[in-house]
């Protein structure tokens, strides 16, 4: 079988949820099933080598006895272009990538007009929906201009947890027969427990880590609930001479900057050495992640909304005993192996931030709990329900009329 990956999420220099997700899956796919062919369809009117260069750790064993995996990529258009003229023109795809899969997979919510194979597209949540006021007014303008194309175009809907399926439903119940789940997993050989002290050290002395400390680890921005986690932290710190420090790691997203204000409005410092008590380490790079997690006292995760929680896992993966939302999909990749408070209240936090901190059998016990959660959760899994959805056989969404017969460009390898 062909099938197509749109890889655009794996061409960032700082991956984030998405493309982390997508580089599992693909990894994981075409190392099962090295039977199939294999493209990787992206846009590249600037940046070509660049982007050729992220792409090609993922062509194993191209042309050998190992999968067979191909760039088919578009160098005479970009794909900002091709998302805001599809909005207005239906442009096909096939006139950028031609015709040579059955199955064209999209990781990052849409799917653009007259895709010639089986259409699947990857919805990770309804935060457009669930809650529009953490974003920005032009993502969630082109989050409900790009997104009925979705439900139009795709023969199947794939969500991360059954949480996100529910949630598709509540507001399109008509698309029950096309929604999948395929649940998200960690990668066990990257994701384990660091014991070595000296990469330990040089870690934390990097960023200026030089006690104990909570961590967050992802985006900065309003869904991830983090002011509420600095003014939790703020009163749990408030009366203890040497308390651990929260680290916030991760890029900033969008609206931040209420998030940097929080930080400055509270004065979160040491009286007598004016070091900071919480400490903002900016991207961490793949290599560190691990390593942060794993020498955290605990990992602090009280977002508002989530369709599944990969960070979550990661964190159980490493031995870290984790702190964790009560709501949306969290409990689902959690199970039992989170401390769980509300998102909403500060004083829960807060609370929960002082039985982590007070109780050592506590974070022995969710750190053992969060071992073994993280084990019931597999990328070959999920690579073997992928490749059961691409196989079976979907109607195709009415009222989509065929594309035009029209001869397809050849894929450059």
């Amino acid at each position: 079988m062909n099938i197509a990956f749109d890889v655009h999420p794996l061409l960032s220099e700082k991956k984030t949820g998405v493309g982390y997700c997508e580089a599992e899956l693909v990894s994981a796919i075409t190392k099962k099933y090295s039977g199939n062919n294999y493209f990787f369809e992206y846009f590249a009117l600037r940046g070509k080598a660049e982007k050729a260069r992220r792409i090609e750790p993922f062509l194993r064993g191209a042309g050998s006895s190992g999968p067979c995996c191909r760039v088919n990529c578009c160098g005479w258009f970009s794909n900002g272009l091709y998302k805001l003229l599809r909005v207005l023109v239906p442009v096909p795809y096939w006139l950028f990538f031609g015709r040579k899969s059955a199955v064209y997979h999209f990781f990052n919510y849409f799917i653009p007009p007259f895709v010639p194979g089986k259409r699947v597209a990857t919805v990770h949540d309804m935060a457009f929906r669930a809650c529009p006021e953490t974003m920005r007014v032009k993502t969630k303008l082109a989050l409900k201009l790009l997104f009925w194309q979705t439900l139009k175009y795709a023969d199947v809907i794939i969500t991360d947890s059954a949480f996100t399926k529910n949630e598709i439903l509540k507001y399109y119940p008509k698309l029950k027969k096309r929604i999948e789940t395929v649940y998200l997993a960690v990668n066990h050989e990257v994701f384990k427990k660091i014991t070595d002290k000296q990469l330990l050290e040089e870690v934390k002395s990097k960023y200026g880590i030089e006690r104990e400390y909570f961590l967050y680890m992802g985006t900065l921005e309003p869904r991830k609930n983090i002011e509420r986690l600095i003014r939790a932290y703020a009163e749990f710190a408030e009366r203890k001479e040497t308390p651990p420090l929260l680290v916030l790691a991760g890029a900033a997203g969008w609206m931040r900057k209420g998030i940097l204000s929080e930080v400055t409005r509270l004065a979160l410092t040491e009286d007598r050495e004016f070091r900071p008590r919480v400490i903002l380490t900016g991207y961490i790079s793949e290599r560190e992640r691990p390593i942060l997690l794993s020498g955290a006292l605990a990992f602090c995760y009280p977002s508002l909304y989530e369709g599944f929680g990969l960070p979550v896992l990661e964190a159980m993966a490493c031995g870290t005993p984790v702190l964790v939302s009560n709501t949306a999909s969290l409990p689902e990749a959690a199970g039992n192996a989170a401390l769980f408070v509300n998102p909403l209240s500060v004083e829960d936090i807060k609370g929960g931030l002082e039985k982590l901190y007070g109780d050592a059998r506590l974070r022995e016990k969710l750190s053992q709990r969060g071992l073994t959660q993280a084990k019931k959760f597999s990328w070959d899994a999920a690579a073997e329900r992928l490749m059961e959805i691409y196989r079976s056989e979907v109607p195709a969404p009415p009222n989509v009329p065929a594309p035009p017969n029209v001869p397809a460009p050849e894929v450059t390898q």
